[in-house]
């Protein structure tokens, strides 16, 4: 394990100088056997974005078994009224159809605008649409900040992160990926979060933002035709999405397949496309059976006979979902989600055996985890290191802030290395400790503590109108951590009588950001 010393700023005088300096390290505390007030923590922690005043109130109030089962329940809770107008306010997503007819109608504008050679109409029609994309991504990042603040379904929240970057789609990719991953998230992802993996693997294989970000689209059998003795070829498989759909979404880099394996799914897949015409329609996934590749192929020691179109590509889809060896892969990346970075192997065996018998039930899957003794040890307890994000969204709820600039958040979380749907790898971001604990990462936080702590995080001095005055109790900050905090932490808090600098201590403590 990685591990190292820094220098913590006691007394503040700038975010660098130091007035009086306390030696912290930075690898995970020794706890003795659970306390009942850690054990909330623990669930708190890792079921969703950590502790705030409410949730640990409520946890207090319905036990721990009973608030797991609220979090595991198939009806979410409603959302709290300030949140609905947050959410109203600056996140409001519009449909896939509203932005396709949007585009179209710019499509058609750009058209005429080049075939007059209309020069000024072309820069605005370029205008409209960058402001298209730009409105796109402050809702859809403002709504996942806001969501996974305040939001009472805090297990839906996490979920929706681990989703998103194992079916990662880069927002940046292209335009048309601009255009709709913010749709991805909310109609492919969130909705099936909690439910049956076949589902969640069937909204993502379809969705126009995968099918453009793994090109897919522009996957064709290759058709041959000779014009004045010369041999044209169109069309052409491509592999990306039948490689990835395969290593990464279900059966895993060890799961049994060959390349002979992703050109043959390749060729299954081909005619899976969108076009904006039928998105504007109302219909997100198009079948081209002009582009499809007909031909009798050999996938997974499986003869699949000519002639079967689009049915080829959802039987495929079907038996990767329920395939063991998908079963053991999304089982290891939970545990490692929810329990160790390197977990242990029979606990993936448990929760692969329960995904089995279950069809891919996630919820079941996720209860067959909470249930297990490995997520209970006190040794996979608080040794997880807070990715970006994370770190973030679990700062403001523990210091109880209301309201927010999420705006702000998503400065930050891009100045920590994480932007939302910024993960140019198919594989999203990864979560592990040797990804994110690195000096300069530190030293971001600590710069961050401070500002959270002096009270200026939300000081915006080109547009003071959209300052936010926070006041935070960092007595109260303490006493819904101080189960968890070491006691070195402790002890040096107590010697403190700033408010800022106690926050600070608090925020940037090592042992805050574990998990």
């Amino acid at each position: 394990m990685f591990q190292f010393s820094f220098p913590f700023i006691g007394l503040v005088k700038t975010r660098i100088a130091l007035a009086s300096i306390v030696i912290f390290s930075i690898t995970p505390p020794a706890l003795a056997a659970l306390s009942l007030q850690q054990k909330q923590l623990h669930v708190l922690n890792r079921l969703g974005y950590g502790v705030n005043a409410i949730e640990l109130a409520k946890i207090r109030k319905l036990g721990i078994e009973a608030y797991i089962d609220q979090q595991l329940n198939t009806k979410p809770q409603p959302l709290p009224p300030f949140l609905v107008e947050q959410l109203e306010q600056t996140a409001v997503i519009p449909s896939l159809t509203i932005i396709a007819t949007q585009e179209l109608s710019l499509q058609q504008q750009g058209k005429a605008a080049k075939a007059s050679n209309n020069q000024d109409e072309i820069k605005a029609i370029d205008i409209q649409r960058r402001e298209l994309y730009k409105q796109l991504d402050i809702a859809i990042k403002n709504q996942r900040i806001l969501l996974a603040t305040y939001s009472p379904n805090q297990l839906e929240e996490v979920m929706v992160d681990f989703w998103y970057n194992h079916f990662n789609v880069y927002a940046a990719k292209s335009s048309a990926t601009r255009l709709f991953y913010s749709d991805y998230e909310k109609t492919a992802i969130r909705p099936h979060v909690l439910g049956h993996f076949s589902d969640l693997l069937n909204a993502t294989a379809h969705h126009p933002a995968m099918l453009d970000y793994l090109d897919n689209r522009l996957s064709a059998a290759e058709r041959t035709s000779t014009k004045n003795n010369k041999k044209i070829v169109k069309g052409g498989i491509n592999e990306n999405y039948a490689r990835e759909v395969m290593e990464l979404h279900t059966l895993g880099v060890n799961g049994g397949y060959s390349q002979a394996d992703v050109t043959a799914l390749a060729r299954m897949l081909t005619g899976w496309t969108y076009n904006f015409k039928d998105l504007a329609a109302g219909k997100f996934f198009s079948y081209n059976p002009k582009l499809h590749d007909s031909t009798q192929k050999q996938w997974l020691r499986q003869t699949i006979v000519s002639g079967q179109q689009q049915e080829e590509g959802e039987k495929a889809l079907q038996i990767l979902a329920n395939s063991p060896a998908t079963a053991n892969h999304i089982a290891y990346e939970l545990a490692s989600y929810f329990v160790a970075d390197q977990p242990p192997q029979a606990l993936v065996n448990t929760l692969s055996h329960t995904f089995i018998k279950t069809h891919g039930d996630i919820r079941q899957v996720l209860r067959s985890l909470f249930n297990s003794r490995e997520f209970w040890e006190e040794r996979n307890v608080q040794q997880k290191f807070k990715p970006p994000f994370r770190y973030l969204i679990s700062s403001l709820r523990a210091s109880n802030i209301n309201p927010i600039n999420p705006i702000i958040i998503n400065q930050k979380n891009t100045a920590m290395g994480m932007p939302l749907y910024g993960a140019f790898s198919p594989d999203g971001y990864d979560w592990k400790e040797i990804t994110w604990l690195t000096p300069n990462a530190l030293k971001t936080r600590i710069d961050y503590a401070t500002q959270l702590g002096r009270g200026n995080l939300f000081k915006q001095s080109k547009n003071p109108e959209a300052n936010i005055n926070y006041t935070v109790d960092p007595d109260q900050v303490f006493g819904q951590l101080s189960a968890l905090l070491s006691p070195q932490t402790i002890t040096h808090y107590q010697q403190l009588t700033d408010p800022a600098q106690k926050l600070t201590l608090l925020m940037g403590s090592p042992d805050f950001m574990r998990y």
